[in-house]
């Protein structure tokens, strides 16, 4: 290669030598450099935020594309990542929370390129990352009714995190907690199913924000209430032969499930809804008292337990009856009789059951039922002719001096002109069977 040289430029480079033949002609000799100018992004823009879980990617534009070497991504002393050309980023690894400003690179020249420094710098902010799991009442599902709250709690997030976390449930907010309040309560929440609940967490100056590693699940059921009955009453007395029938009032119509009517943790019968009632089915001769009922809940209802109990007496049809004793009142004469193994009775003003006899009960719901009318043969203290009223029957209510009471059986003869009977026993006296 020559060079075409005119007297004012043989001057110059007898003056400057070859630099002079350079900047006489304007040519550059072999095995001269040419200078570079490059800028630098961090993840495609001047600044940057992300987790310590997350890497952050450093790039240059500008250094010819057939450069080589290395660019160095460097914030004070510190490189923080490296990219060899043809290669025009890196991204950075493991790196700590906290600020990084001012980051440059600094290109490594070749043959044929000059060393440079890019010209401008960028900043990168670097955040504890923030993993976090939710629950529900303290497990992932959970099911209340619409007079009850339900806890939703986050565990995992560094215990000097501030900001929130909002529960959610697709759109809607169900509530907040306030770090470092870790959980909040719901609030008034209409029956449904709420699932996929999940959290998001709103980082801070020193924490990311993250949302939820899992998700929870929520059932609002309606409150119910109900009270129930026995033959369509509080009370019953039935006899061994017959069934009563257990109903429930109150429920709403579209509920599901069952009730279960129970005494003293027995099952009595049980009611599959629609249906609100059911029948007992061969119960033994027994006092049943404070049977209630619960109700299972189902559907968009919760379960329940009635708001009421009902008593049921169930006595046996004929009983063998043995007078065991009689003493006599300024009121009436009375004789006390045992009626099968338990069972009490009171005969007035007679004495026709001996030993070994039998009387058969009626079960009327009064409080006696007088079942035979008769004209006195002469027998005892009731003269011929007068009448004589046979009765049996089930005591269903009797004051508290009553010789007999509730449950009790009672057959009695009465020589009078009268149609009911109370017996009762005079103050300071007493009977035993």
């Amino acid at each position: 290669m020559g060079y075409r040289i005119t007297k004012m430029a043989l001057a110059v480079i007898i003056g400057s030598g070859m630099a002079g033949v350079a900047a006489a002609t304007g040519a550059v000799p072999a095995g001269a450099a040419t200078s570079t100018a490059f800028a630098i992004t961090v993840d495609g823009g001047t600044s940057s935020s992300i987790s310590t879980s997350v890497d952050a990617t450093l790039a240059e534009s500008g250094l010819p594309s057939d450069a080589t070497g290395t660019v160095d991504f460097t914030q004070g002393v510190t490189t923080l990542c490296t990219a060899t050309l043809p290669a025009t980023s890196c991204t950075t690894s493991g790196l700590g929370a906290g600020s990084y400003t001012g980051i440059t690179a600094a290109y490594s020249g070749d043959a044929t390129y000059d060393p440079s420094t890019s010209d401008n710098s960028v900043d990168l902010t670097v955040t504890t990352s923030t993993a976090f799991a939710i629950t529900v009442d303290g497990g992932t599902s959970s099911s209340i009714s619409t007079s009850v709250d339900a806890t939703l709690a986050e565990s995992g997030l560094p215990s000097d995190a501030t900001g929130t976390v909002d529960f959610t449930q697709g759109r809607t907010t169900l509530c907040t907690a306030t770090l470092p309040a870790t959980s909040c309560t719901t609030s008034g929440l209409g029956g449904g199913s709420y699932t996929g609940i999940t959290a998001a967490y709103s980082g801070d100056a020193t924490y990311y924000p993250s949302t939820s590693d899992n998700s929870v699940d929520l059932t609002v059921t309606a409150d119910t209430s109900f009270t129930i009955a026995v033959n369509d009453s509080t009370s019953a007395v039935i006899p061994t032969s017959a069934d009563a029938t257990l109903s429930e009032t109150g429920l709403p119509g579209p509920a599901t499930g069952t009730v279960e009517f129970d005494q003293g943790g027995s099952i009595l019968c049980t009611a599959t809804l629609p249906d609100t009632s059911c029948t007992t089915s061969g119960l033994p001769a027994d006092s049943y008292t404070g049977i209630t009922a619960t109700y299972s809940g189902g559907g968009s209802y919760s379960g329940s337990t009635s708001t009421n109990s009902v008593d049921l007496t169930v006595a046996d049809s004929t009983l063998t009856c043995t007078k065991v004793a009689g003493f006599a009142t300024s009121v009436k004469k009375v004789q006390f009789a045992k009626c099968g193994t338990s069972q009490k009775g009171a005969w007035i003003n007679g004495s026709s059951y001996t030993t070994g006899g039998t009387a058969t009960w009626a079960t009327s719901k009064a409080t006696f039922t007088y079942a035979v009318t008769t004209t006195s043969p002469g027998r005892g203290s009731c003269p011929a002719g007068r009448i004589e009223q046979d009765a049996s029957g089930l005591v269903l209510s009797a004051d508290a001096n009553a010789v007999v009471q509730v449950g009790d059986y009672v057959g009695f003869s009465v020589c009078e002109n009268t149609t009911t009977h109370v017996v009762k026993l005079l103050p300071g006296t007493s009977a035993s069977l």
